[in-house]
C-alpha cells in the first residue's frame, strides 16, 4: 500500500464548529490538536470532551468538529491539527521464506519510525517552522523573530565583559579624583542627550567617559536640553545599552588635552619644587604627592609653601613601613590625627623634628627603628608589669637547645632558641624537643593530654589520632554485640553472635563509615572465621533504618553464563570458573557443544554429580537435540537440568524444541483433470508425493492447497495417506472437466520429530 505525501500538520483559525479538513489518511485515535494563543501559549485538545473526527479512520481524508463550547472559548485562535498515528506492524507471512523475509523487513522499518518517534520526544522543538540555518563556528546560536541566528562570538562576550569592569574602574576612578559635581548614569541605546544635574558655563569643561575611556572631544558635546540644569551630553554615535556614562566638571574651557591629566610625584618636597619652578596650572588642576591629593582652587593660598593649592584629604592612613621610615612626613599641612591598634588616639598633634622625622616623643607608643636586646633584659618589674613595644623589633641572640635565648631565670636550659635561619626550637633539659621551620614541624617526645584521643575510640574532635584509632595500624578495634548501633567511623569485628551481622553465628570483620551527622552510614563486612570461601557484604543506613544486608559478587562466586564444555557426546561436562559448591535452583548455563547426543544425555558442573538433562516436555533427550551449530541453554529445576533447544530449520522443514516437526512439499505442472469419477472429473493417475525432507516419528498430518495462475478453481482428495517419511498420493477433483496443466499442489505436513 502507498499513500499519497503530504504535511501531516494543518493550521486553521477557529470559526465555529467546523469542519476542519483533515487532508490524510489517519488511524483511529490518531488525530491530535491544539490551540495556539496569540501569547504564544499551546492548550491541548482532548478528543470528545473536545473535538470528534469523522469517520473515526480513514484511508483518505476526514473532518475535525470542535464541540459548542470549545469553538465558542477558543473563536479567533489557531487550531493546529497534527497527525499522531501509532507505527505498528500487524501482517505475518505464514507461507515460504520470502513472506517471512517480508514480515522482517516491515518488522524493522516499523522498529525504525517507533525508535526514532521516541528520539524526536526528547528534543528540543518550537513552534511553526524554522529556515534553513547555518551556525556560525565560534557562536552563540540565539533565536531572532522566532529563527535561529548566530549571536556574539566568545571574544565579543569577553569584550563585553572588559568594557563593563572598565567603566566600573573608570567610574571609582573619577568618582575619587572628582573635584565639584560628578553625573553619572546608563545608556539606553541612543546618542542621548544625557541629563547633566548642572550648567557647565563658560568657566569650566565637562569630561564624558563612556564604555571605561575618556572620549575625545569631537565625540560629544554639551546642548540644550529640557532638564533642571538646561543641559546634557550628546554623543556622536549611539551608545550601547547598560554602557556606564560619567561626567565630570573641570578647569575653565580651552584647558589643552595633555594637561587634562592629574600629576604626581613621589615626595610632597618634588612637589612643592615643581610648584616653584613654575609649572602651568588652571582652576580645578590635580596633583598627588606622597598619597595626599591637592587641587587648585583659584584665591587660596592656606599652604605656604604651595600657593593656591588646597589639600582635600580629610584622613590619610600609613602603613607600619611608612611610620618606621625615615621620614614619615615633613611639613604638614594641616593638623594630623595619629589614630593607632583599634582606634586609640595616640596624639593630636605632630612634632616635626629638625631632621624632618614625624614622632610622637612618646617612645612608649611609636618606637621608630629598633630595639636589640643584646644581654639579659627583666620584664615585670618597673613598668605596671609590662611592657608595650608597638611598631618596633625586638631581637635576641640565636641561643642553642642547652642554653636557649628565652629562657627561665631558674631553668636556664629550658626555653626557646634560633638554631638556623627561619627556624624555631624549643629545648626542656638542654635537649631540642620541638623544632618549627618553613617545611615541617618535628616533635621529638610521645603526645599526651587532652589534644590526644583518650582510646582507640574516642571521636572528640580536633584530637590527635593514635596508632590503632579506630582498628587503623592495629586489628579491629573492639569486640561488637550489636552492628546496628555503631556510629563511629572504624574497624570493628565480633568473635560470637552480634545483633546486625550479614548471618547469625558468623565471626565478621566489619568497616563502618558515618557518611552525616543524621545518621547516615554505610558498612562492609568481611567472613572473617570459619570461610569455605570469600564473602563480601553491604548495607547502608538511611532515616535511622538500616537496609538489608546484600552479597558482593566476585570471580569466586559470580556465575560465567559460558562456562567450559568438556566430556562426551552423552556425558557432557562444564566448568564455570565459579567453584560452585551446590547447584542452586533456577541455575542457568549456556554452551555450545562440540559433538550432537545421540540419545539421553547428562551434564556435570564444576566436577558436581552428573544430572539427567530433560527436553522441555520432560522427556529423556532424543538424538540431535543437543547441537553443535547453535547454543543451548540448560536450567536447573532442582532435580534435572531442562533444555531449551533454539528453533531448528532447513530447506522447507522446522523443528522446534517442544519435538514439533512441520514441513512441506510443493509439486508443480499438474494437470489435467479429465478422468470421469461418478459426477465429477478427476486428475488420473493422482499425485504421488514422494519422500519428505525430514522424517516424522508417526505418521504426520497433511493439508493440501492447488493453485492455478488462470483462476481456475479445483478441489483435492486423498488417495493414500502420508508415512513417516513419504507424502502419499492426491488427486484433483472438479465437476467439469479441465485442460490445465499448470496447477501447483502445495501439501504442508505436521507432526513430530521425537
Amino acid at each position: 500500500m502507498t499513500v499519497e505525501l503530504s504535511t501531516p500538520t494543518q493550521r486553521y483559525t477557529v470559526a465555529g464548529t467546523g469542519p476542519y479538513a483533515l487532508p490524510w489518511p489517519y488511524a483511529s485515535d490518531g488525530v491530535a490538536a491544539v490551540i495556539e494563543t496569540t501569547g504564544g501559549v499551546r492548550i491541548g485538545l482532548v478528543v470528545t470532551d473536545n473535538f470528534s473526527v469523522s469517520p473515526a479512520s480513514s484511508t483518505t481524508v476526514g473532518d475535525l468538529f470542535l464541540t459548542p463550547a470549545a469553538a465558542a472559548l477558543h473563536a479567533g485562535a489557531v487550531i493546529v491539527i497534527e497527525r499522531s498515528t501509532i507505527a505498528e506492524q500487524g501482517w505475518q507471512g505464514l507461507m515460504g521464506a520470502r513472506e517471512r523475509g517480508l514480515e522482517a523487513q516491515l518488522d524493522r522499518t516499523v522498529m525504525t519510525v517507533q525508535e526514532l518517534s521516541a528520539r524526536q520526544q526528547g528534543t528540543l522543538r518550537v513552534a511553526g517552522t524554522l529556515n534553513p540555518f547555518v551556525w556560525d563556528e565560534g557562536t552563540v546560536p540565539i533565536l531572532i523573530d522566532g529563527q535561529p541566528a548566530s549571536g556574539p562570538t566568545a571574544a565579543d562576550i569577553t569584550q563585553a565583559q572588559d568594557y563593563a569592569e572598565r567603566a566600573e574602574a573608570a567610574a571609582a576612578s573619577i568618582t575619587g579624583l572628582s573635584y565639584g559635581v560628578v553625573d553619572t548614569g546608563t545608556a539606553d541605546g541612543t546618542n542621548g542627550p544625557f541629563a547633566l544635574s548642572q550648567n557647565p558655563g563658560l568657566n569650566q569643561i565637562v569630561d564624558f567617559y563612556a564604555d571605561g575611556k575618556r572620549l575625545d572631544a569631537s565625540e560629544y558635546a554639551v546642548v540644550a536640553m529640557a532638564t533642571p540644569s538646561g543641559v546634557g551630553v550628546q554623543t556622536t554615535v549611539p551608545m550601547r545599552d547598560d554602557i556606564t556614562w560619567i561626567a565630570r566638571y573641570w578647569g575653565v574651557v580651552n584647558v589643552p588635552d595633555s594637561l587634562n591629566t592629574a600629576l604626581s610625584f613621589s615626595t610632597r618636597e618634588d612637589f612643592v619644587a615643581a610648584v616653584a619652578a613654575g609649572i602651568t596650572v588652571y582652576p580645578g588642576y590635580v596633583a598627588f604627592a606622597r598619597g595626599w591629593m591637592y587641587i587648585v582652587e583659584t584665591g587660596y593660598s592656606g599652604i605656604v609653601d604651595l600657593p593656591g593649592w588646597r589639600a582635600v584629604n580629610v584622613a590619610r592612613k600609613f602603613t607600619l613601613s611608612e611610620v618606621q621610615a625615615t621620614t614619615f612626613l615633613s611639613s604638614p599641612d594641616h593638623d594630623v590625627i595619629l589614630v593607632a591598634g583599634a582606634g586609640n588616639i595616640v596624639t593630636t598633634y605632630i612634632a616635626v623634628a629638625a631632621a624632618t622625622d614625624l614622632i610622637t616623643g612618646d617612645l612608649r607608643t611609636w618606637v621608630k627603628g629598633s630595639i636589640t636586646l643584646d644581654d639579659a633584659i627583666a620584664i615585670g618589674t618597673e613598668v605596671a608589669n609590662s611592657m608595650a613595644v608597638n611598631g618596633a623589633d625586638i631581637s635576641f641572640p640565636s641561643g642553642t637547645a642547652a642554653a636557649p635565648a628565652i629562657k627561665s631565670a631558674s631553668f636556664l636550659d629550658t626555653g626557646m632558641f634560633f638554631p638556623l635561619a627561619d627556624q624555631v626550637g624549643l629545648a626542656t633539659n638542654g635537649v631540642q624537643r620541638v623544632l618549627l621551620s618553613d617545611a615541617a614541624l618535628q616533635l621529638d617526645v610521645a603526645l599526651t593530654g587532652s589534644a590526644v584521643q583518650a582510646s582507640a575510640t574516642d571521636a572528640s574532635a580536633g584530637r590527635v589520632l593514635l596508632n590503632g584509632a579506630h582498628g587503623l595500624g592495629s586489628t579491629a578495634v573492639t569486640l561488637v554485640t550489636d552492628y546496628n548501633v555503631l556510629t563511629v567511623t572504624g574497624f570493628y569485628r565480633n568473635n560470637a553472635v552480634a545483633t546486625g551481622a550479614p548471618t547469625t553465628g558468623l565471626y565478621y570483620s566489619v568497616l563502618h563509615i558515618a557518611h552525616s551527622p543524621d545518621g547516615t552510614a554505610s558498612q562492609l563486612a568481611l567472613r572473617s572465621a570459619g570461610v569455605v570461601a570469600n564473602e563480601m557484604w553491604l548495607r547502608r543506613k538511611a532515616a535511622g533504618t538500616w537496609s538489608a544486608w546484600d552479597k558482593v559478587f566476585h570471580s569466586g562466586n559470580l556465575l560465567y553464563s559460558v562456562p567450559a564444555y568438556g566430556g562426551t557426546a552423552n556425558a557432557i561436562t562444564l566448568t564455570t570458573g565459579s567453584r560452585l559448591a551446590t547447584l542452586p535452583a533456577g541455575l542457568q548455563l549456556r554452551f555450545r557443544a562440540t559433538a550432537a547426543n545421540t540419545g539421553p544425555a547428562t551434564v556435570a558442573v564444576d566436577g558436581l554429580t552428573a544430572v539427567a538433562i530433560k527436553t522441555i516436555t520432560g522427556a529423556a533427550l532424543p538424538a540431535g537435540y543437543i547441537r553443535t551449530d547453535a547454543n543451548t541453554v540448560i536450567t536447573y529445576d532442582g532435580t534435572n537440568f531442562i533444555a531449551d533447544r533454539q528453533i531448528e530449520s532447513g530447506a522447507n522443514w522446522t523443528k522446534w524444541a517442544d519435538g514439533t516437526m512441520w514441513c512441506v512439499t510443493v509439486s508443480t505442472g499438474q494437470g489435467p483433470i479429465s478422468t470421469a469419477s461418478g459426477s465429477s472429473f478427476i486428475q488420473s493417475p493422482g499425485l504421488a508425493i514422494g519422500a519428505l525432507p525430514v522424517t516424522f516419528i508417526a505418521a504426520p498430518a497433511r493439508s493440501v492447497d492447488v493453485f492455478q495462475p488462470s483462476g481456475v478453481a479445483a478441489g483435492i482428495q486423498s488417495a493414500t495417506a502420508p508415512t513417516t517419511t513419504t507424502g502419499g498420493t492426491v488427486q484433483m477433483i472438479k465437476a467439469v472437466t479441465a485442460s490445465n496443466t499448470d496447477f501447483t499442489i502445495t501439501a504442508t505436513f505436521t507432526g513430530r520429530w521425537f
